[in-house]
């Protein structure tokens, strides 16, 4: 903020360059990350690195730990931010209009899909198949809603109704740590709230399927979500534990169709109706 108290100085900028063959479906800033919904899953990227800036190493491959690793630690790269010539710091800081036109504003860019500052993508396990012929076809769903849930935890809503659970917990140093699992919510999910909180014993999630109720899951367990594999890789066993069934423990009906659902506190929510707001609690 500058001097006057008006005007807001950009002291950092980081651009993510698009590809038109991944469109991006959802997105939200939480845990320090960029999380971007997308087909098939979800892309990760630190804001941390982003912000540092630094010039990253050639030959980079998406997923490698040991390069995630050293993306971290850039040296002797290009600065991402406010270049502020030299006996001009203390009037660009204070906001004074000659020495801030003197400054120049570097923009990092990164591409989608490149990997780079320790940016990653985080599959879903695709469970939901078709049979045609013999042959196993995928139905690649889309990440429509993303939501954190605690630190290091999120929740993903994909257009097929199901909710994934994702933990990032030494994500950014080792990408393949990250895990994953979905929750059999016993309904084609539509809409979904859950409060953030570091204590699952009292986190409720709330679900709807876009009609004239809304469940209440309580409560959230705290899902020891598995690593990411291909659906091949996975035994009859490894395949219950990654899938957490949860029941309901409450039921409100509406007198309208629900159109969006937003958490309050841990124990209520706002509920965006046809023509209504709602406020709503547990007991």
């Amino acid at each position: 903020m500058a001097a006057d108290g008006r005007t807001l100085e950009l002291h950092k900028c980081a651009v993510i360059q698009l590809e038109p063959t991944r469109p991006v479906y959802a997105m939200e800033v939480a845990m320090g990350r960029l999380l971007l919904g997308e087909a098939g899953g979800v892309r990760v990227f630190p804001l941390r690195s982003l912000m540092k800036g630094g010039r990253e190493k050639e030959g980079r491959k998406e997923g490698a730990a040991a390069s995630a690793k050293k993306s971290l630690h850039k040296k002797n790269g290009i600065l991402n931010g406010l270049i502020v010539p030299v006996g001009r710091g203390s009037g660009a800081r204070g906001g004074q209009g000659g020495a801030a036109s003197d400054c120049k504003l570097t923009t990092l860019r990164v591409k989608q899909n490149s990997g780079s500052y320790s940016s990653f993508f985080l599959a879903f396990n695709q469970e939901d198949h078709n049979s045609q012929g013999g042959v196993k076809l995928i139905k690649l769903v889309k990440a429509v809603s993303i939501q954190p849930s605690s630190k290091d935890k999120f929740l993903v809503l994909d257009s097929a109704g199901v909710i994934h659970a994702f933990s990032l917990r030494n994500a950014e140093l080792e990408p393949e740590a990250a895990k994953t699992c979905f929750l059999d919510c016993a309904m084609k999910v539509q809409l979904f709230a859950v409060f953030p909180s570091s204590s699952t014993k009292t986190q409720i999630l709330w679900v709807s399927d876009g009609g004239h109720s809304i469940q209440i899951l309580s409560p959230l367990p705290a899902f020891d979500v598995k690593s990411p594999k291909s659906d091949d890789d996975f035994s009859d066993e490894e395949r219950e534990l990654a899938t957490i069934k949860l029941s309901a423990t409450e039921a409100i009906f509406t007198s309208e169709k629900v159109q969006d659902i937003v958490h309050i506190s841990k124990d209520s929510v706002l509920i965006l109706g046809q023509g209504n707001m709602f406020l709503y609690g547990t007991a």
